[in-house]
């Protein structure tokens, strides 16, 4: 059958088989593509995003810890007391700032979607630690 028709006509019907197989090629791409970045958005959404503020929190408890120690060497007697030439409220502002971005981070951590009841009662034992904590400070 094929013999019978030119070599023109052998060509064209060669290259739109080809350009058919490379369009069925591409949408298969790029419909793996539009997955694979939903599942990137997922991911990022569902376990990162949780990571992040959870590294947020842990800063937050450092310099909230860093500010108690720096308040500290504002005492008269202290050596160290020469060398800060600003008011202890600049620490304890610190302090109060950290403390409250603490708080929004915390409600934010728990006013998330798809969290789970292990999750819910760890953040609840964290933000009673953290109320603890802060009523020592």
């Amino acid at each position: 059958m094929l013999n019978n028709l030119k070599i023109g006509v052998r060509l064209s019907a060669l290259i739109a088989v080809v350009l058919a197989f490379l369009v069925a090629i591409s949408l298969f791409a790029l419909q793996n593509l539009k997955t694979s970045r939903t599942d990137l958005y997922v991911t990022n959404r569902e376990k990162l995003e949780p990571t992040a503020i959870a590294g947020r929190i842990q800063s937050m408890l450092v310099n909230t810890q860093l500010q108690s120690l720096l308040v500290m060497q504002h005492d008269p007697k202290s050596e160290f007391a020469r060398m800060h030439d600003h008011p202890a409220t600049v620490h304890f502002d610190a302090i109060r700032k950290s403390q409250e971005d603490l708080a929004a981070a915390l409600k934010t951590l728990q006013a998330r979607e798809g969290i789970g009841d292990e999750e819910r009662r760890l953040l609840t034992e964290m933000q009673k630690a953290v109320d603890a904590y802060f009523l020592r400070v």
